[in-house]
């Protein structure tokens, strides 16, 4: 703190002014070192930041993607949806009540299921093809959507055009 020395041209109201301000910056620069919240960013600052994130699933044939919604299906058990092994149980001819109460839980066990493996799938794309997907009720059917859509796309798809023109 600045104290003046006799002779000093300061007055008694100068020197209350400058205690204040002293005390007015002390108490700023110990807000800041306690942290301030932050500010939230602007609308602009978010699509920035968003547009910085790497994208999820930029191809079909981005094969480090298929390979961790594979493990991860795989972890959870329920690879067999996205391979399309496993079906959802159909209505039961007999009407007896031990088969319709089995019908129902395995109906709610591949319901599970399949919103496990359409969470799965939706955590791990980008906006654009969550969008794609929206009027999918099924893994299975979000599935088939994304192929359909990226492989019109991917050499594969031309490779086999090429085939059907020049045969």
């Amino acid at each position: 703190m600045y104290l003046p020395s006799n002779g000093s041209p300061f007055t008694a109201n100068t020197w209350g002014y400058v205690a204040v301000h002293e005390k007015q910056e002390a108490n700023r620069s110990a807000t800041a070192s306690h942290g301030e919240l932050p500010r939230l960013p602007s609308r602009e600052g978010r699509k920035k930041a968003k547009l910085k994130k790497e994208a999820k699933l930029e191809r079909r044939a981005d094969t480090r993607w298929e390979r961790q919604i594979e493990l991860l299906s795989r972890l959870l058990g329920v690879y067999d949806l996205i391979t399309e092994d496993r079906e959802c149980p159909s209505f039961p001819a007999e009407t007896s009540a031990e088969v319709i109460s089995a019908y129902e839980r395995g109906r709610k066990a591949f319901v599970k299921d399949d919103c496990l493996v359409q969470l799965i799938l939706v955590g791990n794309m980008d906006y654009s093809n969550v969008q794609l997907t929206a009027i999918c009720t099924s893994a299975k059917s979000a599935g088939e959507k994304l192929l359909s859509v990226y492989e019109q796309s991917s050499d594969q798809r031309l490779d086999r055009l090429m085939e059907q023109l020049f045969s």
